[in-house]
C-alpha cells in the first residue's frame, strides 16, 4: 500500500465531482461539504480539483485547538513548577533514607519483610 494522494474528476449532472485518494489500494472518494456531507458539484474540472486538494491539505494538516483550564499563570512567575520546593522535598527525603553503616558508607535503608508462613502448626 503506497501513499500517494490523488486527484481526479467525475462528470455529474448539472457539473463535475472533485475525487481523491490518499493510498493507491483505497477507493476514489468524492469531496462532500462538511455540513450535509453529500457531494459537491462545481461548475469546471479545475474547481473541483483544487477542492479535493484543499480537502486533503486539511485532512493532513488539520489545525491544533487547545482550551485552557483552570486559572492562567503569570508570565512573569520565576518558579512556574515549583522546582526549588520539589528539589528541597527530595533532598529532605534522599537524606532520611541515607544510614551510617559499620565502616563509615553511607548506604540506603532497606525495608526487609517478613513473610509468615501458613500451614505449619
Amino acid at each position: 500500500m503506497d501513499f500517494l494522494p490523488e486527484f481526479s474528476t467525475m462528470p455529474a449532472p448539472g457539473g463535475v465531482r472533485g475525487l481523491y485518494r490518499l493510498f493507491d489500494e483505497q477507493p476514489w472518494r468524492m469531496v462532500c461539504s462538511p455540513d450535509t456531507r453529500a457531494p459537491i458539484i462545481f461548475a469546471s474540472a479545475k474547481e473541483a480539483l483544487g477542492a479535493a486538494r484543499d480537502l486533503v491539505k486539511r485532512k493532513l494538516n488539520p489545525d491544533l485547538r487547545c482550551q485552557a483550564t483552570g486559572k492562567p499563570v503569570p508570565a512573569d512567575d520565576p518558579d512556574l513548577l515549583a522546582m526549588e520546593e520539589w528539589r528541597k522535598t527530595k533532598q529532605e527525603e534522599y537524606a532520611k533514607a541515607r544510614v551510617m553503616t559499620r565502616n563509615g558508607k553511607n548506604r540506603r535503608q532497606v525495608v526487609v519483610e517478613h513473610k509468615v508462613k501458613r500451614g505449619r502448626k
